[in-house]
């Protein structure tokens, strides 16, 4: 895994503030602090592209409910619970 220097650090943020702008949620709020967690843990194992980052994090910010893994990938059985854990 990658460690985070300032710079990362501020491109994820740049990142995160657009998402919450977007949905209306404080960055300190519980839903946007996890979206700022797989935020981190997807720019760690190398996914640095912003774009798809804030494709990524828009998406787990609206699909509340499912598990982050379910977010990404849009799985889960007949009762909207996840299929894929992580």
């Amino acid at each position: 895994m990658k460690a985070l220097d300032s710079a990362d650090l501020q491109r994820l943020q740049i990142v995160l503030d657009v998402i919450c702008r977007e949905a209306g949620k404080a960055v300190r709020s519980p839903e946007m602090q996890e979206v700022a967690a797989l935020l981190i843990r997807l720019y760690r194992h190398g996914l640095t592209d912003e774009v798809k980052l804030l494709s990524v994090g828009r998406l787990a910010s609206v699909k509340k409910g499912l598990s982050r893994t379910a977010a990404i990938t849009g799985g889960g059985d007949r009762n909207g619970r996840s299929v894929i854990s992580i």
